[in-house]
């Protein structure tokens, strides 16, 4: 993550959120601290991208990251699923 942090806020109790602004990228940290159960969050952008990849690591994927995407995203939205007890690692752009 590089770039300026910017506010970042959870309505969710169990999912903490960091956000770094690298110009044309978002990187946005979330992380599940419930062990059991995956959380579904929607991640509001100060500005539309166009899309957006994944990197995950938890207990569950061993010692590695799981990529994924580039996936489109809906202007000022994006929807992830967090994995119980896990990191997930957004990059919008």
């Amino acid at each position: 993550m590089r770039g300026k942090f910017l506010k970042s806020t959870s309505s969710h109790k169990d999912l903490l959120s960091f956000v770094t602004d690298g110009g044309a990228k978002k990187d946005i940290v979330l992380i599940n601290k419930n062990p059991n159960t995956p959380i579904n969050a929607t991640i509001k952008l100060p500005i539309p991208a166009k899309s957006f990849m994944t990197y995950s690591l938890g207990e569950g994927v061993g010692q590695r990251i799981v990529e994924s995407g580039p996936e489109p995203a809906k202007g000022q939205e994006v929807s992830v699923q967090v994995p119980a007890y896990s990191a997930l690692v957004v990059v919008a752009q």
